[in-house]
């Protein structure tokens, strides 16, 4: 049976589910950058800390923007969007709302030193005492944190051979935390492969995905990215494999060009049934 996952609709809850997404997302797609800065009025170097997003698409930005109330988005001079906080009391929220909140290991060291430039920024004793910051790379079903980075660093991909219908989950992460492999387990499936310089993928891929946690999990903590419709159309596949038609549907034309945009794919149809797909321009036969 299909774990339940439940959510209440209260502001305080939406609030923290909002925030715990947004620690996904920038663990996935955020940097924190500490610059060495010099003034000349008083002759004397200093640290300036930045927080960024880059995006193509400006909506998840602003939507971050709305639901934080602070940081600026810009458009760039190459026609990507950024997300920044540079401010004092901005990165002192920022710097709140990361602590021991970090899953990744790597990101967890980039932002204690984050924290050490503000600590020398604002002059004064250690407002932060980064020592104390830990990482937890326990994953859960239970808060926004596995959407927001999914939306950074998830793929939903879908691929047809003869008349099967594949469908394929995957992230890729650089990382010696546990993540991935916690993924394997709170999603009860897939598959894990190590690659070199601690490049860890784990898959989740199906002909006839009757259970899948991953979309009861996606429909109570929504992707707030453009990456949603790449999982809508993945879960409608889902669907129409779940209701045993599939091979009708190649059968019928009107049913199977629906079905080719649901893939979305370039296609050529022969009479032995073969098809030939190209998916997002990898060649599929």
């Amino acid at each position: 049976m299909t774990k339940k996952i439940f959510k209440s609709d209260t502001s305080e809850t939406n609030t923290r589910n909002f925030l715990s997404w947004f620690v996904g997302f920038s663990e996935g797609d955020g940097s924190w950058i500490v610059s060495s800065c010099y003034d000349k009025r008083i002759n004397k170097s200093y640290l300036r800390t930045f927080f960024i997003i880059n995006q193509a698409d400006p909506k998840v930005l602003f939507f971050i923007k709305k639901n934080l109330g602070f940081g600026t988005v810009k458009k760039l001079a190459s026609g990507y969007w950024r997300y920044c906080v540079t401010s004092k009391d901005g990165t002192e929220k920022l710097i709140n709302i990361f602590k021991n909140n970090l899953k990744l290991e790597k990101t967890n060291e980039r932002f204690k030193i984050f924290v050490k430039g503000h600590n020398s920024r604002v002059l004064t004793k250690e407002y932060f005492d980064n020592e104390t910051f830990l990482s937890n790379s326990e994953v859960s079903l239970n808060d926004g944190w596995l959407s927001g980075f999914i939306d950074a660093e998830g793929c939903f991909s879908s691929s047809l051979r003869k008349n099967s219908i594949s469908l394929k989950f995957s992230i890729r992460q650089v990382d010696t935390s546990c993540v991935v492999d916690n993924l394997k387990n709170i999603l009860e499936g897939g598959s894990i492969s190590r690659g070199k310089n601690n490049l860890n993928s784990y898959y989740w891929s199906s002909t006839n995905p009757i259970k899948c946690l991953l979309i009861d999990y996606l429909e109570e903590y929504n992707l707030h990215s453009k990456k949603i419709i790449d999982y809508e159309r993945w879960k409608k596949i889902r669907n129409r494999l779940i209701d045993g038609s599939l091979k009708k549907r190649l059968e019928g034309r009107r049913s199977r060009n629906r079905l080719f945009r649901l893939l979305d794919v370039r296609k050529t149809w022969s009479k032995n049934s073969r098809i030939r797909l190209l998916i997002r321009n990898k060649k599929t036969i």
